[in-house]
């Protein structure tokens, strides 16, 4: 867990195509990560419930496993299936809330408490989409649910 800054509330994580950013939390998370961790300083945070296989071709990368254990980093599936779980009883639905809708909503209580947009972009950690003109796609047909097809005769046809 080198990548663990527990004093000022943060850990470093690789992001798609190799870059790095932070990932911040607040004061009663950073409580809580001791009594996660257990004293260990290697290994993944979040580990599964069983044994990680030896070998195979489900074996994990051995950073994904911690060396003490022997247990395997928690999936996201799985993390997902747990928190939906857990949330349950607080869900109007009572179907349980997704991770997806746990990131949304910290972000939404941080505007309303005020952060302005530059203080919640690094916490989203998304890029900007860009979409190509509507012009393009209307032309094109794409995104309207036709498909263009060869016609006998050589022409395009809708």
């Amino acid at each position: 867990m080198p990548g663990l800054d527990l004093e000022f509330h943060r850990g470093r994580v690789a992001e798609k195509g190799g870059g790095t950013a932070y990932v911040h939390g607040e004061t009663p998370t950073a409580r809580l990560l001791p009594r996660l961790l257990q004293g260990r300083v290697i290994g993944p945070v979040f580990l599964a419930d069983r044994r990680a296989p030896a070998s195979g071709r489900r074996a994990p990368a051995l950073a994904d496993i911690d060396p003490a254990t022997g247990r395997g980093r928690l999936s996201y599936p799985r993390a997902e299936r747990l928190f939906k779980t857990a949330s349950a009883l607080h869900d109007p639905h009572g179907s349980g809330y997704t991770l997806h809708q746990l990131r949304r909503s910290g972000l939404k209580h941080l505007a309303e408490k005020g952060r302005s947009a530059p203080d919640l972009r690094p916490r989203h950690r998304r890029e900007r989409r860009t979409q190509p003109p509507t012009s393009t796609l209307r032309n094109t047909g794409i995104g309207s649910g036709q498909r263009m097809g060869v016609a006998s005769s050589g022409t395009m046809s809708r």
